[in-house]
Protein backbone atom coordinates (compact mmCIF):
# COMPACT_ATOMS: atom_id res chain seq x y z
CA UNK A 1 0.00 0.00 0.00
CA UNK A 2 0.88 3.88 -0.93
CA UNK A 3 1.39 5.72 2.21
CA UNK A 4 -0.92 8.55 0.69
CA UNK A 5 -3.55 5.92 0.25
CA UNK A 6 -3.92 5.87 4.20
CA UNK A 7 -5.86 7.58 6.38
CA UNK A 8 -2.82 8.45 8.45
CA UNK A 9 -0.35 8.76 5.12
CA UNK A 10 -3.17 11.60 4.00
CA UNK A 11 -2.35 13.30 6.98
CA UNK A 12 1.48 13.30 6.32
CA UNK A 13 0.87 14.45 2.72
CA UNK A 14 -1.86 17.30 4.34
CA UNK A 15 1.05 18.70 6.49
CA UNK A 16 3.47 18.55 3.61
CA UNK A 17 1.44 20.22 1.28
CA UNK A 18 0.03 22.81 3.49
CA UNK A 19 3.93 23.92 4.68
CA UNK A 20 4.43 26.68 1.99
CA UNK A 21 0.82 28.10 3.45
CA UNK A 22 2.42 28.57 6.79
CA UNK A 23 5.74 29.66 5.80
CA UNK A 24 7.50 26.41 6.27
CA UNK A 25 10.53 25.36 4.45
CA UNK A 26 10.40 22.11 3.78
CA UNK A 27 12.94 20.39 1.69
CA UNK A 28 13.30 16.92 0.55
CA UNK A 29 16.38 14.90 -0.41
CA UNK A 30 15.84 11.25 -1.48
CA UNK A 31 17.97 8.91 -4.00
CA UNK A 32 15.20 6.66 -4.79
CA UNK A 33 12.93 7.72 -7.62
CA UNK A 34 9.55 5.91 -6.79
CA UNK A 35 9.93 8.28 -3.57
CA UNK A 36 10.82 11.28 -5.82
CA UNK A 37 7.74 10.62 -8.02
CA UNK A 38 5.76 10.77 -5.04
CA UNK A 39 7.46 13.91 -3.02
CA UNK A 40 7.06 16.08 -6.09
CA UNK A 41 3.39 15.81 -6.62
CA UNK A 42 2.98 17.48 -2.96
CA UNK A 43 6.20 19.57 -2.40
CA UNK A 44 8.20 21.50 -5.02
CA UNK A 45 11.19 21.43 -2.91
CA UNK A 46 12.14 17.60 -3.77
CA UNK A 47 16.36 16.75 -4.88
CA UNK A 48 17.38 13.65 -6.61
CA UNK A 49 20.60 12.83 -4.55
CA UNK A 50 22.64 11.38 -7.96
CA UNK A 51 25.29 9.98 -5.53
CA UNK A 52 26.73 6.28 -6.51
CA UNK A 53 26.28 5.30 -2.47
CA UNK A 54 23.04 4.70 -1.09
CA UNK A 55 21.31 7.77 0.83
CA UNK A 56 20.14 5.89 3.96
CA UNK A 57 19.81 8.53 6.47
CA UNK A 58 16.42 9.96 7.87
CA UNK A 59 17.02 13.31 9.47
CA UNK A 60 14.37 15.79 10.30
CA UNK A 61 15.43 19.32 11.06
CA UNK A 62 13.00 21.41 12.71
CA UNK A 63 13.80 25.16 13.49
CA UNK A 64 17.09 25.73 15.16
CA UNK A 65 17.13 23.12 17.52
CA UNK A 66 14.88 20.22 17.22
CA UNK A 67 15.75 17.32 15.42
CA UNK A 68 14.22 14.05 14.58
CA UNK A 69 17.38 11.01 13.28
CA UNK A 70 16.34 7.09 13.50
CA UNK A 71 15.57 3.86 11.19
CA UNK A 72 12.01 5.76 9.77
CA UNK A 73 11.00 6.25 5.81
CA UNK A 74 8.04 7.56 5.19
CA UNK A 75 5.99 4.40 4.03
CA UNK A 76 3.32 2.60 5.07
CA UNK A 77 5.44 -0.34 6.57
CA UNK A 78 7.46 1.76 7.91
CA UNK A 79 5.32 4.13 9.93
CA UNK A 80 2.75 1.55 10.92
CA UNK A 81 4.16 -2.25 10.73
CA UNK A 82 7.79 -2.26 10.97
CA UNK A 83 9.70 -1.91 14.66
CA UNK A 84 11.34 1.38 13.70
CA UNK A 85 13.29 3.37 16.10
CA UNK A 86 13.54 7.43 15.85
CA UNK A 87 14.56 9.93 18.23
CA UNK A 88 14.04 13.53 19.34
CA UNK A 89 16.94 15.73 19.95
CA UNK A 90 16.77 19.48 21.45
CA UNK A 91 20.42 20.44 20.20
CA UNK A 92 21.15 23.56 18.59
CA UNK A 93 24.97 22.83 18.00
CA UNK A 94 23.97 19.43 16.68
CA UNK A 95 21.50 21.17 14.84
CA UNK A 96 23.43 23.86 13.14
CA UNK A 97 25.84 20.93 11.86
CA UNK A 98 22.94 19.08 10.28
CA UNK A 99 21.88 21.98 8.54
CA UNK A 100 25.28 22.95 7.36
CA UNK A 101 25.19 18.88 5.77
CA UNK A 102 21.95 19.30 4.83
CA UNK A 103 22.90 22.75 2.69
CA UNK A 104 25.95 21.04 1.16
CA UNK A 105 23.47 17.89 0.27
CA UNK A 106 21.16 20.15 -1.78
CA UNK A 107 23.72 21.87 -3.28
CA UNK A 108 24.93 18.69 -4.72
CA UNK A 109 21.60 17.47 -5.46
CA UNK A 110 19.37 17.63 -8.88
CA UNK A 111 16.50 19.68 -8.72
CA UNK A 112 13.69 17.53 -10.53
CA UNK A 113 11.02 19.46 -12.09
CA UNK A 114 7.05 18.12 -12.39
CA UNK A 115 6.67 15.70 -14.83
CA UNK A 116 10.59 14.91 -15.47
CA UNK A 117 11.64 12.12 -16.24
CA UNK A 118 15.27 12.62 -16.37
Amino acid sequence: RKIEDTPEGSDLIAIFEDAPKRNIDLRIITNNKKSFESLIRITPEVKLYPGNESMHAKVILIDDDTIFIGSHNLTYNSLFNNYEISLKIRNRELNKKLSEEFLQLWQFSKLQKKNSHS
